[in-house]
């Protein structure tokens, strides 16, 4: 965004300047050349703004060592009145993944993409009892984060915890709301207070 801005702003001082080189022809056809090439900068720029209320800037994870899974944080701020960006980074939601009862993955894989209007996580774990994968999709316009058939309005609660069962299936629980700037090892331990009855998050271990 705040590139965009500045190649607005050199358009802005080229085309005033535009008028003292009209008289040099070759300063003239410079001049042009230099016009057009900020204005396709900007379109090809604002093909790739992010739109809705919210902005994501970067996306973490941690791989769990025990089971199978990671935990995911989303980082980004809100938008202020016409789409100006305001907040400073935070952590906007956390995600906590499981497969229950695999406790290796002989390969893996994850991604995240930030597309206009959404922002997701892709995750897949190639395992002896076959391959698992969940995507989390966040609707940044609706504030509404999808994981398979199940939606979530972030407001009410950004911290998710995901079971995947043996047949691929996810199901997930909303569990609350954590502060901006939490670590991994502190996002599950919320989730075992939040849900002490489920017995795979008391398993959980991180790589050393």
């Amino acid at each position: 965004m705040k590139t965009l801005r500045r190649l607005v702003g050199s358009l802005s001082c080229l085309t005033k300047k535009l008028s003292i080189v009209r008289t040099d022809p070759f300063l003239f056809k410079r001049y042009i050349e230099c016009i057009l090439l900020i204005g396709i900068a900007m379109v090809m720029l604002s093909c790739g703004v992010q739109k809705g209320q919210f902005v994501t800037t970067s996306t973490s994870l941690n791989s769990l060592s025990v089971p199978v899974g990671s935990v995911d944080m989303v980082v980004g701020h809100a938008r202020g009145g016409s789409a100006r960006e305001t907040d400073e980074d935070a952590n906007l939601f956390y995600v906590l993944c499981l497969v229950p009862g695999v406790l290796h993955a002989n390969s893996s894989s994850s991604d995240s993409d930030d597309g206009k209007y959404t922002t997701t996580l892709s995750h897949a774990w190639n395992t002896e009892k076959g391959m698992f994968s969940v995507s989390i999709i966040w609707d940044r316009r609706t504030d509404v984060i999808t994981i398979g058939n199940q939606e979530f309005l972030r407001s009410n609660g950004n911290v998710l915890f995901v079971c995947l069962d043996p047949n691929g299936k996810t199901s997930t629980q909303q569990a609350g709301n954590l502060g901006p700037h939490i670590r991994y090892q502190e996002v599950v331990q919320y989730i075992r207070q939040q849900i002490p009855t489920n017995q795979q998050i008391s398993t959980v271990e991180f790589y050393k």
